[in-house]
């Protein structure tokens, strides 16, 4: 698996903001580039790392990444990779299913993780709804769908899980 390296510049020479205001973009990006490194997660990861950080979603939607990993000092892919999606207008099932794989391959205990995916399964319900009801609902993108279908088979073959305990 190659090693990437960092994009040409998606980040801006500035403080991040919430939740990591002490550290600049570039440290944010390369801290979330190493994660795409160190748990090979390959090409489609490290794209959809660009496009997130080119479409600055933080600045206009809010970002906190805290529901569950309470760091301000440790920044944490599965929740920046669910965050832009949740706040874009397009999460869900497959969005879910994605953070429940990135929380997997850094280093979450199946408990554990599991845990932190239904309790999203759960509590996305009610922002889908909620964003349904405003009509700011929006179709998922390509690469959403592409990232799911990969993240499927990871699943099945690195952790053994079968298709049934993701079904809710």
């Amino acid at each position: 698996m190659e090693n990437f390296e960092p994009y040409t510049a998606p980040y801006k020479d500035q403080l991040f903001g919430k939740p990591y205001r002490f550290f600049t973009e570039k440290a944010v990006y390369v801290s979330f580039l190493k994660q795409v490194n160190t748990f090979k997660l390959g090409i489609n990861y490290y794209n959809c790392l660009n496009l997130i950080f080119k479409s600055r979603f933080w600045e206009t939607h809010g970002f906190d990444a805290k529901t569950f990993v309470k760091d301000n000092y440790q920044g944490n892919i599965s929740s920046f990779f669910h965050d832009y999606a949740s706040r874009c207008g397009f999460g869900g099932k497959k969005n879910d299913i994605i953070f429940l794989y990135l929380e997997l391959k850094s280093g979450a205990g199946i408990k554990w993780a599991f845990t932190q995916y239904f309790a999203v399964r759960v509590g996305a319900q009610f922002f889908i709804l909620r964003d349904y009801i405003k009509g700011e609902r929006v179709q998922e993108p390509e690469w959403l769908k592409d990232l799911y279908k990969e993240t499927i088979v990871k699943l099945k073959r690195e952790y053994k899980i079968k298709s049934w305990k993701l079904l809710i």
